[in-house]
């Protein structure tokens, strides 16, 4: 059973598309500066709406999700002494933090597949 993209299309389908169009040279796009000047002024807009909104609560009291205790429980579990009150870039990028990594990914696919 080929997977879908919530609608009744294929995602190879789509995949197909996608890789279509970027074959295609630069020339054969329009210009569509005002609709996606537009597009990036309402999102900019909803942007700065959303983070007044999320840096105006408690952060104790925000709710993202119906299962966001849940998702900062498996990651105490799985994450016991890391530091996200500050977080190196270097550290981060060293080979020591590979296997953080792998468990990192482990816990972000485990909680993506449920929404």
């Amino acid at each position: 059973m080929a997977a879908t993209s919530g609608t009744d299309e294929p995602v190879s389908g789509e995949l197909v598309s996608v890789a279509h169009a970027l074959s295609l040279p630069a020339e054969s796009y329009g210009n569509d500066l005002p609709p996606t000047q537009l597009a990036w002024d309402l999102s900019m807009q909803h942007a700065e709406v959303y983070y007044k909104l999320i840096s105006s609560v408690d952060p104790q009291f925000l709710k993202l999700t119906k299962v966001d205790d849940q998702i900062y429980s498996e990651f105490r579990k799985n994450f016991e002494t890391l530091r996200i009150d500050v977080l190196d870039p270097e550290e981060l990028k060293s080979e020591s933090a590979k296997e953080v990594k792998i468990l990192f990914l482990k816990y972000y696919l485990a909680f993506n597949q449920q929404f």
